[in-house]
């Protein structure tokens, strides 16, 4: 293990800090074309849809030409992550991205909270329309990230049914994902593109994707997220001879949210012999309330997580887990944590985390059985946040007894809040035979130091003892 981050600048953590302020909110952006979309109507033609889609692209332009800078930014940031070269670009970045106005926290925690939020009802859905055997595949960022494992955790809490999560890179596995889904049988897939990258980007993902399942021989159902309606990635698809007639055999949905409504629409989409579509509404569905708290509390709140996330993302990369989850309870401050994160660890690792939401006392089993189907080797417990602390600690304990019972066997590693709050302590004598069978780590920001740092846990007599920091990184 390593001090001091190994050498890694500590400006390349503020400029992932603030390439994840700016990517939010620019995908906060992207998406509200999403929901104006959604209030077009039924029996809505493609024609209309293009030129509602155009109609709110275009207000937007801006920040799609800053998502793409930003997007080649984070690139350079990727590529041999450590070196001279990488530590350079993320200066550059910094500085650069410094200069620039940034968008209000509360933005940044609107815009992951959306996807939860978002998520979660189009699980509820697809639970309540009847669809069974769900693959959910997400598009490799953050945001695309956050709304697939939402709506799997929502879909699995309603239905017991687990659900298939995927992460693809464009051009690189959609064929392997897209073969074993068919090869288990599945019929219904999720295609969570979007997110606020390019829309060029969004269009050949979404292109690529379903092509793959054509030539995987997938005849089930195929559920299309807002935001690639917006990028008219279903128009290129429609564009390829090929994809208009394997999407004019095959049954095609759609959902789009209209958080003003507070509800999220589903429409069944049909595809004419002139390769166009139409749209026509097939159901609504509430979305539940953000979970944030009092703007003053969020202000104050989030750019402490912003920072201690990223930090904690490159704790995870520095310390050499190749496959970490992040079990993350949903509310506005563990959210905007777990985005840091994940944004940090993928910004070195070109890899992004999982990320797993739970509530309390709903669905903390669904939600660790999603976070085990990608074989971690670090579960990132990040509960506590603006709720009560019973919460946390319900929690806690409802998810440790879980991993217990599936005899998980990797590590855990626990959010500084709930050492900070004692639920941490509380909660260990009831689970303390199987605590001592797996590294434990916590992490914990020192303020006065400027620093993050990582302790190995250890046990003696149930009591909780730090046995000393493994890791240490200054914090932006």
């Amino acid at each position: 293990m390593a001090e001091a981050g190994k050498g890694l600048d500590t400006r390349l953590i503020a400029a992932i800090v603030v390439a994840l302020l700016i990517g939010l909110a620019l995908g906060a952006f992207m998406f509200r074309g999403g929901e104006e979309q959604a209030a077009a109507g039924e029996a809505q033609t493609r024609e209309q849809a293009g030129e509602t889609a155009e109609t709110t692209a275009g207000g937007g332009e801006q920040a799609t030409g800053g998502g793409q800078a930003a997007t080649g930014q984070q690139a350079e940031a990727q590529t041999g992550g450590g070196t001279e070269q990488t530590m350079e670009a993320g200066r550059e970045q910094a500085e650069g991205e410094m200069a620039s106005e940034q968008p209000p926290v509360e933005e940044v925690a609107k815009a992951v909270n959306l996807r939860v939020n978002v998520g979660r009802a189009a699980g509820l859905g697809l639970a309540l329309q009847g669809y069974t055997s769900i693959a959910v595949i997400a598009q490799d960022n953050l945001l695309c990230s956050v709304l697939g494992s939402s709506l799997a955790s929502a879909y699995e809490a309603q239905t017991g049914r687990d659900v298939a999560l995927y992460t693809v890179r464009p051009g690189v596995n959609e064929a392997v994902v897209a073969g074993e889904i068919v090869g288990r049988g599945l019929e219904t897939v999720v295609l969570a593109y979007g997110g606020g990258a390019p829309a060029d980007i969004v269009a050949s993902g979404f292109a690529n994707m379903t092509r793959a399942l054509m030539e995987a021989g997938f005849n089930g159902t195929i559920v299309v997220h807002a935001a690639a309606l917006v990028a008219k990635a279903l128009d290129a698809a429609l564009g390829d001879e090929a994809l208009c007639s394997y999407l004019r055999g095959v049954e095609v949905v759609a959902y789009a949210p209209k958080p003003d409504e507070g509800k999220l629409y589903y429409y069944k989409i049909k595809v004419g012999d002139d390769c166009k579509y139409t749209m026509e509404k097939a159901g609504e569905y509430p979305i539940p309330p953000a979970k944030l708290p009092p703007a003053e509390t969020l202000t104050q709140g989030a750019p402490v997580r912003l920072k201690v996330g990223a930090a904690a993302g490159m704790a995870l990369y520095e310390m050499n887990f190749t496959s970490p989850v992040i079990l993350a309870q949903r509310n506005g401050l563990c959210t905007t944590i777990a985005a840091a994160t994940a944004v940090s660890y993928n910004s070195l690792a070109s890899k992004l985390p999982g990320i797993v939401y739970l509530d309390p006392g709903v669905n903390e089993e669904q939600a660790v059985a999603l976070a085990l189907e990608s074989k971690p080797d670090i579960i990132v417990l990040q509960f506590g946040g603006e709720t009560p602390g019973a919460d946390a600690r319900q929690a806690l304990e409802a998810t440790l007894a879980t991993l217990r019972d599936a005899g998980y066997q990797g590590a855990l590693m626990i959010h500084a809040a709930l050492y900070a709050s004692k639920v941490f302590q509380a909660t260990v004598p009831g689970y303390c035979d199987y605590l001592q069978q797996v590294d434990l780590y916590l992490y914990l920001p020192d303020a006065e130091a400027g620093q993050l740092k990582v302790f190995k846990v250890g046990l003696q007599d149930c009591g909780v003892q730090l046995e000393g920091s493994v890791y240490t990184v200054d914090l932006p």
